[in-house]
């Protein structure tokens, strides 16, 4: 755990607060024991799945803890990117899913603030990459931070986490298809129960665990040892869990993951053995079994996390992500971000992209 920043004074109500940033496992367990009371039945709020979605090899944490006294008045997730084990200097944060953990006394565009003070107080960091809702109390946040400290600034829209508002009923979500997709989802999902296949809404996380290693070793398109490991241990740090899948012959030949909250259900990973079953199009199907059961629960909407493909895509919410790039003003590293801006346009896009988080193209940014 770091020292703490100077102690400042809110605009409001009067009191010191004082910011912490906690960068070890140890920490957050610890803190995990301390907010239980202020996750609001969000287990994704909770410190302990924050640790679970990052992976080691990739990213850092470095989560800012905004006190009052010594009572936690905010908690602003964030994570350090990390190259060949080499930490960056830049720092990530998302907040689009609500995931800003506070007690109400004082605002998100506050806390924000002070998390992104408090990060450039340490000279370590170079710059902030942040995933934020337009418009809202987080981008006004960036905006004072950059202005009060002379950063530099920019933004764009992105394509991030699609939500997608489910109907009164599961024939209803298919009226909102074109007609060849409609006959897709029934057509695809006839062949498989015709096939014997046998939809499960309920595995254990055994089952579920055991199902995805199985499946992921089949070479599946997409599906990485890392990425999976991640995934299962963010399911397994869950209250409740989202594990189903699909069965024929009695083995698993799909199966989905995600959770459960009060106003949500989101869908984070699925593992299809579409290489054995070329013609099941088990991805429609899955989803169309899953659909149907959560609309039968009264499920209002589905996040699908880092977004969807079609059919689904066209009848997401989109556009609702902004992506912000605040870096320091310095000479030397404006002159890096430069030179790794003329790089980019030769290098083979898997790492123009990678290299872009660091260097945007300003010409399609909006300065703010």
């Amino acid at each position: 755990m770091s020292n703490t920043a100077p102690n400042q004074l809110p605009r409001a109500f009067g009191l010191l607060t004082r910011e912490l940033i906690y960068t070890s496992a140890h920490d957050l367990n610890r803190l995990s024991g301390q907010v239980q009371h202020l996750l609001r039945g969000r287990a994704t709020l909770d410190p302990r799945f924050y640790l679970a979605s990052i992976s080691p090899t990739s990213w850092s944490p470095k989560v800012v803890v905004i006190l009052r006294d010594r009572d936690i008045v905010g908690v602003i997730y964030a994570k350090e990117r990390k190259v060949a084990g080499i930490s960056t200097g830049l720092i990530f944060i998302d907040t689009v899913l609500d995931t800003i953990l506070t007690d109400g006394s004082i605002s998100t565009e506050q806390l924000v603030e002070k998390a992104i003070n408090r990060l450039f107080t340490d000279r370590h960091v170079r710059g902030l990459r942040l995933f934020i809702p337009p418009g809202k109390a987080e981008y006004r946040a960036v905006q004072s931070a950059v202005m009060s400290r002379s950063l530099d600034g920019c933004h764009a829209p992105v394509e991030h986490h699609a939500f997608l508002r489910l109907p009164a009923n599961y024939e209803l979500f298919l009226q909102q298809f074109g007609k060849h997709t409609r006959r897709n989802f029934r057509y695809y999902r006839r062949g498989f129960e015709s096939a014997g296949g046998q939809y499960a809404a309920e595995m254990t996380f055994e089952e579920f665990r055991r199902a995805a290693i199985r499946l992921a070793s089949k070479d599946v398109v997409g599906a990485d040892a890392e990425g999976l490991n991640r995934a299962l241990k963010m399911l397994a740090a869950v209250k409740r869990p989202l594990l189903v899948g699909l069965r024929m012959d009695g083995e698993w030949v799909s199966v989905l993951g995600g959770w459960h909250e009060s106003d949500r259900t989101t869908v984070f990973v699925q593992v299809n053995d579409d290489r054995g079953h070329a013609k099941m199009s088990l991805s429609i199907v899955l989803r169309a079994y899953l659909i149907e059961e959560l609309i039968r629960q009264g499920v209002s909407s589905v996040v699908f996390w880092a977004g969807v493909g079609e059919p689904y895509f066209s009848h997401c919410e989109a556009g609702r992500t902004l992506s912000v790039f605040v870096d320091r003003a310095s000479f030397s590293w404006r002159i890096v971000r430069r030179i790794l801006l003329r790089a980019i346009v030769s290098l083979p896009a898997s790492m123009a992209d990678r290299l872009r988080w660091i260097a945007p193209n300003t010409a399609h940014q909006k300065v703010i």
